[in-house]
């Protein structure tokens, strides 16, 4: 707005924003079984990804008629009054807080860590949920940066099409959420993780394949569905199997 924005102000920006959302949504996720019960925490990791995905459709179609109306420049002082309003929100939050005992405190975070370590490698089904959890992002996640290089490259429909494929994967995300929602009090999560992550891995593989603009944006819903459906499985069977 202001007009002294140079390139390297965004890649500083890029970093600080990367480094707080590793250490920002971990916090997160762990004051979920703090505020929470234990035989309410499968809902609420459900609702809570039902309200981390549903804007990603929503904002987009928001963002849409928004520029339109207030520009570019409004549509960032706007998302900057929603992060204020989230930081109140934070500050305003009250939970379950147990003060750490005298050894705790005399304790490094170092041997925090180590703990923390052994406590993980000692339980089989948590190291199969990190080791998931990490292929996923280390193979998978690189699909969402290269869209723009499908969407003109393979697909030949510009930056229109790609805007649509956009919205199809934010779509399936959002649904995907819901899903979740619906079928966070069944016992059987670990065989709806592992349907989340075959199918997933599948429309992955097709749509890597694909040069059907219409085929791709049903294979790109279906990459956010089952993605969603695998991270929020993870995270809620994590949330339940560890201490708090």
């Amino acid at each position: 707005t202001l007009g002294y924005v140079e390139w390297w102000h965004l890649s500083v920006s890029a970093i600080l924003s990367g480094t707080i959302q590793s250490f920002g949504r971990t916090g997160h996720l762990a004051i979920l079984g703090n505020v929470v019960p234990k035989e309410d925490l499968a809902s609420a990791v459900a609702i809570d990804a039902v309200a981390q995905h549903w804007p990603n459709a929503g904002g987009l179609l928001m963002a849409t008629v928004v520029i339109g109306t207030i520009g570019v420049a409004g549509v960032f002082w706007l998302t900057t009054f929603g992060q204020l309003v989230t930081g109140i929100t934070l500050l305003l939050m009250h939970w379950r807080y147990e003060a750490p005992t005298e050894a705790r405190r005399e304790r490094s975070f170092r041997q925090d860590f180590i703990e923390g370590f052994k406590y993980i490698r000692a339980e089989s089904v948590l190291v199969g949920l990190i080791l998931l959890s990490a292929a996923a992002t280390l193979f998978g996640a690189a699909t969402q940066f290269l869209m723009p290089f499908f969407a003109e490259d393979i697909l030949g429909v510009g930056v229109q099409g790609l805007g649509v494929l956009l919205l199809s994967s934010s779509l399936g995300v959002s649904i995907g959420s819901f899903v979740v929602l619906g079928v966070a009090s069944i016992p059987r999560r670990g065989l709806l993780l592992l349907v989340a992550v075959i199918l997933g891995t599948l429309v992955r593989i097709g749509f890597s394949q694909s040069v059907i603009f219409e085929l791709s944006l049903v294979l790109v819903f279906g990459m956010g569905l089952f993605n969603t459906l695998r991270m929020t499985m993870v995270r809620m069977i994590m949330q339940l199997m560890a201490p708090d």
